[in-house]
């Protein structure tokens, strides 16, 4: 796989609060990449350095070997960022908002034009492209942030819990979007508190825990090193085990010693 971004022995602190350490790990070209950590674990200011909005006391961040401060300005332009906050303006209409975010990008009005119209079209967003902002549900707020974050053509897509307060449907419906954009040729950087959240769809991820990472690697590694089984010993009349193993399965996962 190409290396796209390098994360190298990263350290950062505000005040005399440690909030990263010994970061390091790499995330490859096309990855959706997730990094996971209780609140407070250092997910979003991770993710706030790997953008360059904030700088690391010590170590060295590179996209695609260049260090990310050098050319800050250009380095910005090649990442989209979804925060948690909403990043767009309530009072404007999802069009309006859009095109508002291209011009901060100072993209040419020809290309945001057919960007915007692609984006509405993969995140089901055109029947509501002149509705107001705030007048949107949850979830489609959310694709709409999406949307601001990608009219300048990112080649990295950062969002920050974007599965966070999705019901069951809606966070289904989001997993399918990220991975449509994924297709595209966008690598992802998410965050999130779960890992069975985000599990099925990252191809690595990695997980936060008092300032450091505990590990990187693909989910399915993760579950083989920290999943923990129980034992569960079954006593039943004879020819009774069949069905009890049967009304069991239907509650938890069983798997044969």
């Amino acid at each position: 796989m190409e290396s796209l971004i390098e994360v190298r022995n990263i350290f950062k602190k505000f005040g005399n609060k440690i909030i990263l350490q010994n970061i390091n790990l790499q995330i490859n070209k096309g990855d959706i990449f997730g990094i996971i950590g209780g609140s407070g674990a250092g997910k979003t200011v991770f993710l706030k350095l790997l953008i360059g909005f904030l700088k690391p006391d010590k170590g060295t961040i590179l996209l695609t070997n260049e260090n990310i401060h050098n050319k800050i300005s250009h380095i910005r332009k090649t990442f989209g960022f979804c925060t948690q906050d909403h990043c767009f303006y309530p009072e404007l209409t999802v069009l309006e908002n859009i095109n508002y975010s291209g011009r901060i990008y100072q993209v040419n009005s020809k290309i945001m034009k057919r960007t915007c119209n692609a984006l509405l079209n993969l995140l089901e967003l055109e029947s509501y492209k002149d509705t107001i902002a705030k007048n949107l549900s949850g979830g489609t707020q959310r694709r709409l942030d999406i949307i601001c974050s990608m009219i300048h053509s990112p080649r990295v897509l950062l969002l920050d819990e974007p599965l966070t307060g999705l019901d069951p449907i809606l966070r289904k419906k989001m997993i399918k979007i990220l991975r449509e954009i994924n297709a595209l040729g966008i690598t992802i950087i998410l965050s999130s508190h779960y890992l069975d959240e985000i599990e099925d769809f990252c191809t690595n991820i990695g997980i936060l825990n008092k300032s450091e990472l505990m590990i990187c690697d693909t989910p399915q590694n993760v579950r083989d090193k920290y999943a923990k089984y129980t034992i569960l010993k079954i006593c039943s009349s004879p020819g009774n085990y069949a069905k009890i193993l049967e009304k069991i399965n239907q509650l938890i996962s069983l798997k044969p010693c």
